[in-house]
């Protein structure tokens, strides 16, 4: 059963973007449009103590706040209708702002070739030649873990 983590406000896009990039170190703030939505993505370096497990949690993380508010009479139905299907999912539907969390993943390739040089199918002479890949940054989602961390995580179980 897939777990979709949402964590939910009840102020506006703006005003949750503004908060969450005081909890970053130097955040660089881009803005978008997403299916005619307003979308505002943070960008920055990440530390806070958890007391429960007495050690400081690091990173670089992108929060993506997103505008979820009610556009209109059928834009009100239509998430009525979904809330009534899916049990505890309303609440998302209807807060007008939602966000999602990332932490940038460092991935690099490393490749070891083996070269033997054979005299009558004995083994004569080895080497070994390590080549290595530049890193390459993606992004995983972490929402869950922010919302543990800070107690705002909404899980959604399909």
């Amino acid at each position: 059963m897939p777990r979709v983590s949402i964590l939910r406000f009840t102020k506006d896009y703006e005003t949750v973007a503004d908060g969450l990039a005081t909890f970053l170190k130097e955040p660089a703030t881009t803005q978008r449009e997403e299916v005619g939505k307003q979308v505002i993505e943070i960008e920055g370096n990440f530390e806070h103590f958890v007391l429960a497990d007495m050690d400081m949690w690091r990173g670089h993380i992108k929060f993506e706040v997103k505008d979820n508010r009610i556009e209109g009479d059928d834009d009100r139905e239509t998430r009525a209708i979904l809330a009534e299907g899916i049990p505890g999912f309303g609440e998302v539907l209807f807060s007008p702002t939602v966000a999602f969390v990332h932490k940038r993943v460092e991935t690099r390739t490393r490749t070891t070739t083996i070269t033997e040089h054979l005299q009558d199918g004995e083994v004569v002479d080895k080497q070994e030649a390590t080549s290595e890949s530049d890193s390459v940054y993606g992004w995983v989602d972490i929402t869950r873990e922010i919302g543990h961390m800070f107690n705002l995580e909404r899980e959604i179980r399909e």
